[in-house]
């Protein structure tokens, strides 16, 4: 009587979970067995979905990271040889022209004009990178209430 009980103050208190099924305990009662065996293949589906979804994100966040590390190391070993070119080339202070310096000049533009663009390629990829992670959040959050929805409907 007490699980007939509770069957029939669910049925009243959630009555759609229960449309289209007959009075009888028995059907709600399978009714409800269905109704859990659906959330759990749907839970396992979702694990599933996030799961490869955080393994997307990794492998973008790695790439990222890669090109990232990239730029560095080329930043890092263009700035000396650029610098030991630009030494090299300076002749000694008496032979300068004007249009030596107007050279120089331009050169160190150029090179000025490398390094920011550089440092811009960087930011765009710390914030992709940003982006990538605060995305990662989300779906390990949007994972986290799934999961404890479909634990409270248990």
């Amino acid at each position: 009587q007490t699980f007939k009980d509770k069957i029939h103050r669910l049925v009243t208190e959630r009555p759609e979970l229960f449309t289209d099924v007959g009075e009888e305990t028995t059907e709600r009662f399978d009714h409800l067995i269905t109704t859990v065996e659906h959330q759990a293949t749907h839970i396992d589906l979702l694990q599933s979905e996030n799961e490869q979804s955080q393994e997307q994100l990794r492998n973008q966040i790695q790439e990222l990271q890669s090109s990232l590390d990239a730029c560095r190391y080329q930043l890092e070993n263009e700035r000396p040889v650029q610098s030991q070119q630009l030494v090299c080339a300076t002749p000694p202070s008496d032979e300068i022209s004007q249009t030596n310096i107007e050279n120089y000049e331009k050169q160190i533009r150029q090179l000025q004009q490398k390094l920011s663009q550089h440092d811009d390629e960087k930011s765009l990829l710390r914030e992709r990178l940003n982006e990538v992670e605060l995305e990662l959040r989300k779906v390990l959050d949007d994972h986290a209430s799934t999961t404890a929805m479909y634990d409270e409907q248990l």
